[in-house]
């Protein structure tokens, strides 16, 4: 699951998920394709590919995501995707070059990818 502190901005970060529900680990793509956790979204840093998650604004295409069928989230303006391939409890979330691999794949509460 994804998770960080509550402090905007804060890179996103990859955790282990709770034997609980809690609401740090809630995240939803909006109708407007923002990746957001209440009023922050997740925004690809362009010179380290870092994930942010900050202040959500009503234009640009930097806070945008498109979730394609086989799971993958997809930065518009980068085309990169959103990657936890290779990362620990704790790490930063990453955005790298759509290749396919399991780390790039995101599943939903429904249990399947959307």
């Amino acid at each position: 699951m994804l998770q960080r502190n509550e402090d905007s901005p804060y890179n996103l970060g990859v955790y282990v998920c709770h034997n609980y529900v809690a609401a740090s680990q809630m995240f939803s793509l909006s109708n407007k394709g923002q990746l957001r956790r209440e009023e922050v979204c997740a925004t690809v840093q362009r010179r380290s590919s870092l994930v942010m998650m900050t202040r959500c604004t009503s234009g640009g295409r930097d806070q945008i995501w498109t979730l394609d069928p086989r799971g993958y989230l997809r930065h518009e303006s980068t085309g990169l995707c959103l990657d936890r391939e290779g990362l620990n409890s704790g790490d930063d979330v990453m955005a790298t070059t759509c290749t396919g691999r399991l780390g790039q794949v995101w599943y939903f509460d429904t249990g399947r990818t959307v």
